[in-house]
Order: structure tokens, then C-alpha cells, then sequence
């Protein structure tokens, strides 16, 4: 073994027991997380970028109000007699349950599992919707558009609010930025809703661009912050990039991959100054 592949396994080493020793004394895991981002981007840089997510709560809060549930679920879905997705299969809360996490820890992950649980519902139900060939009734569409643009128009307002705000999570944090343009060419290629009138299909395909922007910045996020596995309990709803999370008792390896990566994505974060 060379002197620098022995170095490398007593770095390992170290860095197990470490964490082991935190797990063990009720320190919290994150903070462990936190710190291999402060050692690749910097103190302050992750301290902005990490912080700068929690302002976009209220955007997570407007979608499941507004689109999720008042949208598809009180108007939609009785109208088109579309199935109501239960939420409870998506909204999971369950990582804060994790022993030695820290109330801080348990913030994050409560963050990362209602923000991805509420876009996962929000792009099946619309799949739904784009799949739909039922009618709804001549009286009722006028409302459901009057609705669904009012709710377009305030949901543009708040897109360019947290736009703002995510410009500087990536600049920070290196995030890869989506790009609504091509989620728009790569939906109309699909014949994403196409059997709709060119109106109705202007306003699903809206709300699907905003869905998977948000969707593709959160799974960024998610692998980088809170990477753990949710309890695979019979019928719930994961988004896909949860797969590649790790189980509560492979904390040390999950250790290892931050400080080398920064992300258990597909997606590594772009080198500082270049995101």
C-alpha cells in the first residue's frame, strides 16, 4: 500500500469515528453534513446558499393550497371525475424521528420532505389531468378558468420572488439552474396534453413547467442536505432521486460521499464561481 492510499485510509478512518462518536454523544448529523460543505465552498457561501432555501417556504405553501388542493382536488377532480391522490403518501414526516438528529437537523429534513412531497403530488396529479379525456360541465369550465389564471397570474408573482432567491442558493451552493425553455420543448415533444384546446393546454403545460423547475432544483437540494431514506412503508409515493439516499444506519458512508461530492446527486455541484 502506498504512502498516499494508506494516508487515505486513516483519513476514512477518522472520519468514521468521528461521526460514530457524534451519533453516539447526540451531536448533531447535520451539523457533520454542514461542515463538509463549509470545507469545499466556504463559510459564508453556505451559510447564504443554505439558509436562502427556507425563504421559499411560502411558495410551498401556496402551491399546496391553491394548485394541490383547491385546484385538482376541489375543483378538477370532481369535475373530470379525476382521482384524488391522498397526500399523506407523499407528505412523508418521518426523518425527524431519527434519534441523534439535533432539532436543527430535524428542521431540515421537515423542510426537504414537505417541499419534495407536495411537487411529487403536484406533477402525478397533472399527469393526471394531461391525461384526461373527460369533460367537464359547459357551466363550470368558466370558473375553473377564471380560477386557474387568477391563480397563474399570483403564481407568476411568486416565481419571480423566489426566482430571486434561488439565483443566489445556486450561485452559492453550485446548483444547476433549470431551464423552463427546454422543459417547455421536451413536454410539447411528448405531446404533453396535446388532445386539449390550445387555452387549456397553455395553462397544464404552465403549471407542469413550473412543477419540474422546482422538482429539479429540490432534488439538488434534498441530495445534499438531507440524503436519508424515508421508512419504506407500504404505499408511499417517493420522488426518484430518493432512491439513491442513503438508510439511517449507513450514516458513516454517507459521510464519506459529502466530503468527497457535496451531493449523493447525479448532478455535482459546479466548482465555486462558476454555478
Amino acid at each position: 500500500m502506498s504512502a498516499e492510499q494508506s494516508t487515505s485510509v486513516q483519513l476514512d478512518k477518522v472520519q468514521s469515528a468521528s461521526l460514530q462518536s457524534a451519533v453516539s454523544a447526540g451531536t448533531p448529523i447535520m451539523f457533520s453534513i454542514v461542515r463538509t460543505h463549509y470545507q469545499r465552498l466556504g463559510f459564508w457561501r453556505t451559510l447564504i446558499g443554505g439558509h436562502s432555501m427556507y425563504l421559499t417556504i411560502p411558495l410551498f405553501i401556496f402551491l399546496h393550497i391553491t394548485v394541490v388542493t383547491v385546484m385538482y382536488r376541489v375543483l378538477l377532480a370532481p369535475l373530470l371525475g379525476l382521482p384524488r391522490l391522498d397526500s399523506s403518501r407523499y407528505i412523508i414526516l418521518d426523518r425527524h424521528r431519527i434519534e441523534p438528529l439535533h432539532w436543527f437537523d430535524k428542521f431540515n429534513c421537515l423542510f426537504c420532505s414537505y417541499a419534495n412531497g407536495i411537487i411529487k403530488l403536484m406533477n402525478d396529479e397533472l399527469d393526471g389531468l394531461a391525461s384526461s379525456r373527460a369533460r367537464a360541465p359547459v357551466w363550470a369550465m368558466p370558473f375553473v378558468e377564471l380560477y386557474a389564471l387568477v391563480n397563474a397570474f399570483l403564481l407568476v408573482i411568486g416565481l419571480v420572488m423566489s426566482t430571486v432567491v434561488l439565483q443566489v442558493i445556486a450561485k452559492c451552493l453550485g446548483l444547476h439552474r433549470g431551464s423552463m425553455r427546454r422543459i417547455k420543448s421536451k413536454l410539447l415533444a411528448q405531446g404533453y396534453a396535446a388532445h386539449y384546446s390550445p387555452r387549456h393546454r397553455g395553462l397544464i403545460l404552465f403549471y407542469k413547467m413550473v412543477a419540474m423547475v422546482v422538482a429539479y432544483n429540490l432534488e439538488q437540494i434534498e441530495s445534499a442536505w438531507c440524503p436519508l431514506k424515508h421508512l419504506p412503508l407500504e404505499g408511499r409515493v417517493f420522488p426518484e432521486h430518493h432512491d439513491r439516499f442513503y438508510d439511517r444506519d449507513a450514516l458513516d458512508d454517507l459521510h464519506r460521499v459529502l466530503a468527497a461530492d457535496g451531493t449523493v446527486s447525479q448532478l455535482k455541484p459546479k466548482p465555486p464561481g462558476r454555478a
